[in-house]
């Protein structure tokens, strides 16, 4: 490690931590106690991170409130130090943190809600798409469908909660004025996540659909991802549902190989 990095890793810790021994020689006191300078640093960092967690992640606040938020983003950023200085890669392991931060216990659904959240914010600045060739697709042999692997939009996301999350983020979304009540024993959702018009949706899905798309997901041909969807759902209307999402473009491409 060069002296260089090793006192960037040193001021790091100290701005994170209490940890001052790396830098302590480094800091020139002219008439200011050593602390009192780092917490200029300091206040500024956690500052920047905490309202960068706090524009990511805006349903979490609202469910735990501003205080008890700032003091889990605190807590949060000590764990996981922003990895670049782009702050929108900043808070990927927040429902990793929730799930085992105890003062949290309380709310056991606010993990998933930080995770949608981050798939939210991730679809909205995913890349943009071209829509499926209907014509290609139509061109080919039928011999062949089977054979095909489907591409999932980018500005896309399947995620599954044992709670129902879509509700929970439904009514904290700004202008609701529905019902606001969320009744927990209703179960869990299995959801696809999207950007259309510039607008973050959820979609719930049943367990047909559900299979079909992770199938796919996982780049399993379409033949595969049939008989999964059709074992997870005896009923399941493969036509139509297969129209639906080739009208709402969440299948945007497909290949054979």
């Amino acid at each position: 490690m060069s002296k260089l990095h090793k006192l960037q890793c040193g001021f790091r810790d100290a701005l994170l931590g209490d940890d001052t021994k790396l830098i302590d020689t480094h800091i020139r006191g002219d008439g200011l106690p050593l602390e009192y300078r780092l917490g200029i640093y300091r206040n500024n960092v956690f500052t920047n991170l905490r309202e960068a967690l706090r524009a990511l992640f805006p349903v979490i606040e609202i469910l735990v409130g501003k205080e008890f938020f700032d003091y889990t983003a605190d807590a949060y950023i000590r764990l996981y130090p922003s990895p670049a200085g782009d702050l929108n890669q900043f808070g990927e392991h927040l429902a990793e943190f929730l799930a085992d931060f105890e003062p949290a216990s309380g709310l056991p659904y606010l993990a998933d809600m930080a995770q949608l959240e981050w798939l939210a914010h991730k679809v909205y600045y995913a890349a943009e798409h071209n829509e499926l060739a209907i014509d290609q697709l139509a061109a080919l042999s039928p011999e062949h469908y089977g054979e095909l692997h489907f591409n999932l939009n980018p500005a896309s996301a399947l995620f599954n909660s044992a709670y129902p999350i879509h509700r929970i983020w439904q009514v904290n979304q700004p202008g609701y004025a529905g019902e606001p009540v969320v009744d927990l024993n209703t179960g869990g959702v299995k959801l696809l996540i999207e950007r259309r018009a510039g607008l973050i949706e959820l979609q719930a899905l049943d367990v047909g659909e559900w299979a079909l798309l992770k199938s796919l997901a996982a780049d399993d041909v379409f033949a595969v991802a049939c008989d999964k969807a059709l074992h997870a759902e005896a009923s399941f209307d493969l036509g139509n549902t297969l129209m639906r999402l080739v009208i709402q473009a969440t299948l945007v491409g497909f290949r054979i190989c």
